[in-house]
């Protein structure tokens, strides 16, 4: 499953499996692509964000 993430408002924790946590604050965006296994934490008590989970396997061609 593919997402993605955009912070609009607070503070909060991405953590993604071979990579560094990242903190994504306030027009932050974080893009997950298929197979990434993350996890969100650590939100501060104003956090408003938008998830976008898209499943399915894309094939993408170029013409």
């Amino acid at each position: 499953m593919a997402g993605f993430v955009n912070s609009w408002r607070g503070r909060l924790l991405a953590k993604a499996v071979g990579r560094d946590p990242y903190r994504l604050e306030k027009g932050d965006a974080f893009v997950i692509p298929p197979e990434m296994q993350t996890q969100l934490s650590e939100p501060s008590a104003d956090v408003e964000m938008l998830e976008v989970a898209l499943p399915g396997v894309f094939k993408t061609e170029l013409g």
